[in-house]
C-alpha cells in the first residue's frame, strides 16, 4: 500500500508539472517572446538497449523522446519501443513500450562549466512487475567544453552522480571524456566513460535483486564514436557505434551480458 501510494503521487506530481510546463509555454509565448522557448523531438534505433553496463533489451528498439525548454529548465518525456518479443525473459511486447521515463532538470552556465539537478521518473509499461519495478532519481550532472584548437576541437569532460531513492536505494555515478571534431556542418564525437555503483545497485539490476556485492565497485566501461550530420532546417541525423564492458569480476560472474557491442541511429529536431 505504501509503494501504492508513492507511485500514484509521483505520477500525479509529474502530470501537474508538465501541464504547468504547457500552461508556462503560452504565457512566455505571450510575455518574454517565443525565442526564450525551445524545444525539440528524436526518433532513436538501437540494435541493444545497453544501459549503464545493464542491458534493458538485447534486440531492437525504437526510442522517441519530446522534451521542451525554457531559459535553463527542461522537461522530457522517453520511451523505448520493442520491435521484437523478449523471449530470454519471457516478455512478448513487440511494438511496445516497455519503458516511459520523465525527466525535469535545470541547468547552471558557469563560463565553460554546465551544472545540471535533475529529477527522473522511470515506468516500465508491458513489463512484469518481477522483473521491473517503476522508480525514481535524483541527479547532479557537471560538463566541461574546452576549445582546443580555434573553436572546431573541443575536450569535454564530464561527472553525474544518480541516486534511486525509491524501489532501488542505490546510487551510480560516471565520469566520461570526448573529444570532438567540427568539420563543416559535420559533428564527430569519440567518448569514453567509466560508471561506478553502490552495492544495491549491482545487486538490483545484475543480481535480479539478489546479493552479489558488498562494496561500492567500478561498474562498467563504455566507448562510443558518433558522427552528426546537419541536415539543415533544424534536422540533424547521428549515427553511432558503442561497446560496453563490465569492470567487476562478481558482475561478469553473475551477468551473462559481460560485454556487449551494439549501435543505432538517431534522427532528431530542434525549434
Amino acid at each position: 500500500m505504501i509503494r501504492r501510494s508513492t507511485n500514484l503521487v509521483s505520477i500525479s506530481a509529474m502530470v501537474l508539472a508538465f501541464g504547468f510546463s504547457f500552461w508556462a509555454t503560452e504565457v512566455f509565448c505571450e510575455t518574454d517572446g517565443a525565442s526564450k522557448l525551445g524545444g525539440g523531438a528524436d526518433l532513436g534505433f538501437v540494435s541493444k538497449y545497453v544501459w549503464r553496463g545493464y542491458v534493458q533489451n538485447d534486440d531492437f528498439a525504437l526510442q522517441p523522446d519530446f522534451y521542451l525548454t525554457y531559459r535553463n529548465f527542461l522537461a522530457s518525456i522517453w520511451g523505448s519501443l520493442d520491435l521484437t518479443d523478449r523471449d530470454d525473459v519471457g516478455i512478448d511486447a513487440q511494438g511496445e513500450f516497455t519503458e516511459v521515463d520523465y525527466v525535469l532538470q535545470y541547468t547552471i552556465p558557469v563560463r565553460v562549466v554546465n551544472l545540471s539537478f535533475g529529477y527522473s521518473f522511470y515506468t516500465y509499461p508491458n513489463t512484469p512487475r518481477t522483473l521491473r519495478e517503476s522508480t525514481q532519481e535524483v541527479y547532479a550532472k557537471a560538463n566541461f567544453r574546452v576549445p582546443l584548437e580555434q573553436s572546431r576541437i573541443f575536450f569535454e569532460p564530464a561527472v553525474e552522480f544518480d541516486y534511486d531513492f525509491d524501489e532501488v536505494e542505490g546510487w551510480y555515478g560516471r565520469v566520461s571524456a570526448a573529444y570532438i571534431q567540427l568539420y563543416g556542418r559535420q559533428e564527430w564525437k569519440l567518448r569514453g566513460s567509466v560508471g561506478f555503483a553502490s552495492e544495491e545497485f549491482c545487486d538490483y539490476y545484475f543480481g535480479s535483486r539478489r546479493s552479489i556485492s558488498d562494496e561500492v565497485s567500478f561498474c562498467d566501461l563504455e566507448v562510443r564514436f558518433s558522427a552528426t550530420f546537419d541536415l539543415g532546417s533544424n534536422f540533424g541525423v547521428t549515427p553511432f557505434i558503442a561497446f560496453s564492458y563490465l569492470l567487476d569480476d562478481n558482475l561478469r560472474r553473475v551477468y551473462k551480458h559481460d560485454e556487449e557491442f551494439f549501435g543505432g541511429l538517431n534522427v532528431s529536431w530542434a525549434f
